[in-house]
């Protein structure tokens, strides 16, 4: 059925139902035509949240045309159909019940179509109220202007934003032009809203398949030290005692310097053996982590890595630390393992500064030297062939992955400052969620 009076074009040329000239309200591009764009255009740029977009979209286009009734459908990709997201004046089972196939009645003519449709009065054309009466897109009795307007980006259409009033419009050149305008700008402002969706939903598959692989990560650490200590290290630690008891049965039966020299060396490997051993369990997982907590075991990392190097440690901590999730500790002493490392291996710094504040929902602990520092601003990725980046990035992701923030603060001369703040109650949350689901 073609609609009298209707507009069908992308762009028409001239007014249907009237000219510039023919008085009403579409003559003559005023005011109301300029608030119109230009709070759709200032409000879209800024919004990603789609239900406020539609808000935006059929409130400008409500109050443009001084709408009795309106809504917008939006199109079911999946379904090839069109349901309303947001309505007024329409009774609530117009819109709970009302489900259009996409080229059934006016709004989805115009969203298979993308071609608007502006009718003056329909009570003209009573073909076009029983079609829009019986898809149920609006209870038409005591209405006249129509409008059904595609929400549409370059590629797609989204669905119709279809509006009412009690009088009869003309319909001139520059309300088709508004038109058209918020249609576009609320299509593409629509598609735009979902790529955020569709980058929100994949950072957070993201983020939990990560923290699920750095739990994992971590339980595997947990059981290599434990075997290292139950089994490997016991067995070097009972071979240097054995090698200690030999050197001791030589000297005493009076054998040969060579034969004894040769078994201390035998014991001063095994012995050196098991230091390394018990350093690399450490590193793997600290059994003060465990049994003490965090700031403990950060500390004790401290000492082991910067006491050699004459480097002078001060921990300061304001509240209370609360004993996090194990998979939280953990993730928080590699944050401190990592800038730690990193003053010894390239800081040439004479004082590392610990500081600590727990507060009731976020903990940020901070890392700094009076190091040689370096250009913070120059490190803004993984460099391919060098790595360079590579430690600054880890830390800054397992922060991220917290849920927290990391900032890393240096200049050439000046040290280091490593940040993480964290929100506390957030992360039990998330990480017993993760742990809930293995």
């Amino acid at each position: 059925m073609e609609v009298p009076d209707s507009i069908a074009n992308d762009r028409p040329a001239e007014p249907v139902g009237g000219s510039r000239a023919s008085g009403g309200e579409g003559a003559g591009f005023g005011s109301a035509h300029l608030r119109a764009l230009s709070r759709v255009s200032a409000a879209l740029c800024g919004l990603s949240d789609l239900h406020a977009i539609l808000r935006v979209g059929l409130d400008s286009v409500y109050d443009l045309l001084r709408g009795e009734v309106g809504g917008i459908l939006l199109v079911d990709e999946a379904t090839q159909t069109l349901r309303y997201r947001i309505a007024y004046g329409l009774p609530s089972q117009v819109v709970e019940e009302t489900t259009l196939a996409v080229g059934e009645g006016i709004a989805g003519r115009v969203a298979d179509t993308g071609r608007a449709i502006m009718l003056q009065d329909i009570s003209a054309d009573p073909d076009a109220a029983n079609e829009s009466l019986a898809a149920a897109e609006l209870p038409l009795e005591g209405l006249r202007a129509l409008v059904s307007i595609p929400l549409r980006s370059r590629h797609r259409i989204f669905g119709a934003i279809n509006v009412a009033g009690r009088e009869p419009r003309s319909f001139g050149t520059d309300d088709v032009y508004v038109l058209h305008s918020i249609g576009e700008q609320m299509g593409i402002a629509i598609e735009r809203a979902e790529v955020l969706e569709q980058l929100t939903t994949g950072r957070e598959t993201y983020q939990r398949m990560a923290r699920h692989y750095l739990v994992a990560q971590d339980e595997e650490r947990r059981r290599i030290a434990r075997e290292l200590h139950d089994e490997t290290s016991q067995s070097i630690s009972a071979l240097a005692l054995n090698m200690r008891a030999l050197v001791e049965m030589a000297e005493m039966s009076g054998q040969n310097e060579e034969f004894i020299e040769r078994m201390k060396k035998v014991e001063s490997m095994a012995q050196q053996t098991a230091h390394e051993l018990t350093r690399i369990i450490n590193d793997l997982r600290p059994g003060l982590l465990d049994s003490a907590g965090l700031l403990p075991a950060i500390r004790r990392f401290a000492e082991d890595k910067l006491q050699p190097l004459e480097v002078d440690i001060t921990i300061e901590v304001h509240g209370t630390l609360p004993r996090l999730a194990p998979e939280v500790e953990a993730t928080l002493f590699r944050f401190a393992q990592g800038a730690i490392s990193n003053v010894a291996r390239h800081a040439e710094a004479r004082n590392l500064y610990i500081f600590v504040d727990a507060r009731e929902e976020t903990l940020l602990l901070r890392i700094s030297d009076d190091g040689r520092g370096f250009d913070a601003s120059t490190v803004t990725g993984i460099e391919e062939t060098t790595g360079r980046g590579r430690g600054v990035f880890a830390m800054k992701e397992r922060i991220r992955l917290l849920g927290g923030n990391c900032e890393v603060e240096s200049v050439p001369g000046e040290g280091t400052k490593v940040t993480a703040e964290i929100p506390v109650k957030d992360v039990g949350d998330a990480e017993d969620t993760c742990l809930g689901s293995r």
